[in-house]
């Protein structure tokens, strides 16, 4: 399967976030979706190991932990993973 930008790759992922509509349609699959869990798992142990690093991406997990706290700041990081292995392709 070829997915055309970073957002389908995102959504493939699991890592897509959306705002739900209305109260009355609740959405019982979590912030992100669904998504594949392979692939979610894997990309939150290394946003773990990434963000204990001295790189860019831990540079990026301490800025965005200041202020929205530590989970959404591993998302963050996994969805900058994502899409920086994708990305090369194109």
């Amino acid at each position: 399967m070829k997915l055309a930008n970073a957002v389908g790759v995102r959504s493939r992922a699991g890592h897509s976030p959306h705002a739900p509509s209305s109260p009355e349609n609740k959405n019982t699959s979590g912030p992100t979706g669904k998504g594949n869990p392979w692939l979610r798992g894997t990309l939150g142990e290394a946003a773990i190991s990434a963000a204990r690093a001295d790189t860019f991406l831990g540079a990026r997990y301490r800025r965005i932990i200041k202020r929205r706290g530590h989970m959404k700041a591993l998302v963050a990081v996994a969805r900058s993973i994502l899409v920086s292995v994708w990305h090369p392709d194109r």
